[in-house]
């Protein structure tokens, strides 16, 4: 896995419609990118799992 700064790249599959949901998150502006926008969303997740 290759890995920058810190970071490693990361590939998987999802349902097309959560790849739609995803990018108007990027279109209108909540984001940056998908990846910020996956970024978050999975610290959110850590974050309630963790308690």
């Amino acid at each position: 896995m290759a890995e920058d700064r810190g970071t490693a790249l990361v590939s998987f599959r999802l349902p097309r419609a959560l790849l739609e949901g995803l990018d108007a998150l990027v279109e209108i502006g909540l984001y940056d990118s998908r990846s910020a926008a996956i970024r978050r969303a999975l610290e959110l997740l850590l974050e309630k799992h963790r308690g």
